[in-house]
């Protein structure tokens, strides 16, 4: 250990008086070092993949057809690097129904864009699944795509903003553009970037449409089954409440023999307050049994047709739907 220390401390001596006898040398050195930092730094940002920053806005994962025709929403994005699949789960609502439906996926037309394609192969496949859900399942991706841009164009006409009148107008007037506009806006595009919170790295089963669809059931049987306990704990909490006024009353009463003329005016009109408050509560049960049991009904319906789908009773209105990458 000893003679390596004094090989080093020698070498070291030699250097050093070398550079200070050697000033142009040394600065020789000193110039050439800091060149070839700076080259490695140039050359480092040359070839090294530019990093894209999005802003929040054009990763909003909630949006509305400017047409008024309905609304999209990206619940969530995953990348499963190992299987290369990148899923995305969307819900849609239909602005032209008054029944609260999802948008007829065969009024969706569907694109895909890649910043950087990392693979030749790389596609997209459209499915739908039950209710309003559909599942989009980009196939071939490899870590490096930086960023997708999925487009949706949603060809439903919203026959409520037409004007059934005839148009009587003179010939030579222009034609409002509002209708060319709402047509023109019945674009929207979803951005998922690679280095986006958004974005959850976790590998992801390669499931069929049939598996799909078993685990959004799942997921909303869980949701409802949630409500109803919320629901159930409210109803305990009003029948509580209705029973300490119940009780309060009862004292109310039991007082008002002792009380003089305007002692029990004041007390009458708090135990007129308490029942119209157990009144109330009463109507707010009412309520809640009701929604009780509707989804009762909900969850009925529900595991009927993760049944149905199992055994292949289930029938799917919506073909799977192919892309290309653009």
């Amino acid at each position: 250990m000893k003679p390596t220390l004094e090989k080093i401390s020698s070498r070291y001596k030699i250097i050093h008086e070398y550079l200070h006898q050697h000033v142009i040398g040394r600065k020789k050195i000193i110039f050439f070092s800091l060149l070839s930092i700076w080259l490695a730094v140039l050359v480092t940002g040359v070839i090294s993949p530019k990093q894209q920053r999005y802003s929040k806005n054009q990763l909003e994962t909630n949006q509305t057809f400017g047409n008024g025709t309905g609304e999209v929403n990206l619940v969530s994005q995953t990348f499963s690097k190992k299987n290369k699949i990148i899923l995305l789960k969307f819900e849609t609502v239909d602005k032209t129904s008054d029944i609260g439906s999802g948008i007829n996926p065969n009024k969706l037309k569907w694109k895909l864009y890649v910043k950087n394609r990392t693979s030749k192969n790389m596609k997209m496949e459209v499915i739908p699944t039950v209710d309003n859900r559909i599942i989009v399942v980009v196939r071939n991706v490899d870590p490096g795509f930086q960023a997708l841009a999925v487009d949706i164009k949603n060809k439903t006409v919203d026959t409520s903003q037409e004007d059934p009148t005839l148009n009587v107008a003179d010939n030579n007037s222009s034609s409002s553009p509002s209708v060319k506009e709402k047509i023109d806006n019945n674009d929207l595009q979803f951005i998922v970037a690679e280095n986006s919170d958004n974005l959850k790295n976790k590998r992801v089963k390669n499931l069929t449409r049939e598996g799909f669809a078993v685990e959004a059931i799942n997921k909303e049987i869980n949701k409802q089954k949630q409500e109803k306990k919320r629901i159930d704990t409210l109803v305990s909490n009003l029948h509580q409440a209705i029973k300490d006024n119940n009780k309060s009353i009862a004292d109310l009463e039991s007082k008002s023999k002792y009380l003089t003329d305007s002692q029990e005016t004041n007390n009458k009109q708090d135990i007129d307050s308490l029942k119209a408050d157990n009144s109330q509560k009463e109507q707010q049960i009412e309520t809640a049994q009701k929604s009780l049991k509707e989804l009762d009904q909900r969850l009925n319906l529900l595991s009927k047709q993760k049944q149905d789908i199992k055994s292949g009773k289930f029938k799917f209105d919506d073909s799977i739907k192919t892309y290309d990458l653009k």
